[in-house]
C-alpha cells in the first residue's frame, strides 16, 4: 500500500474528504504520469526487494471526463530480477 501511495498521483483510498478531492485535483493538474510509466516504476522497486519472491501488478485507469479504461498489467520475470544495472525499460 505504502509503494502504490508513493507512486501513483492519488493515494488509494474508500472514502474521499474535500480536502482528499482538493489534493487530489491539484496533484493531477501539476504532474502527468501515464498508466504505463506508473506500472514500469512499481515493477523497478518490486525487481528490486529481496523479501518479494513473487508479484503482479493491476492497474486501472478510469477516465473522469471522457468515458474510456485503461488495465495494465505485468508479472515478474523468470529472468534475474535483482540486476543492479539500470534496464532501457526504467531508465
Amino acid at each position: 500500500m505504502d509503494l502504490s501511495d508513493a507512486t501513483a498521483l492519488s493515494r488509494v483510498y474508500s472514502f474521499l474528504s474535500h480536502e482528499d478531492q482538493e489534493t487530489i485535483i491539484e496533484k493531477v493538474h501539476k504532474e502527468e504520469k501515464s498508466s504505463v510509466v506508473l506500472t514500469a516504476e512499481l515493477k523497478h522497486y518490486l525487481s528490486r526487494n529481496h523479501d518479494i519472491l513473487r508479484y503482479s501488478i493491476k492497474l486501472n485507469n478510469y477516465g473522469m471526463l471522457h468515458s474510456y479504461s485503461t488495465l495494465v498489467a505485468t508479472e515478474q520475470e523468470s529472468m534475474a530480477a535483482y540486476e543492479d544495472a539500470e534496464t532501457e525499460w526504467c531508465k
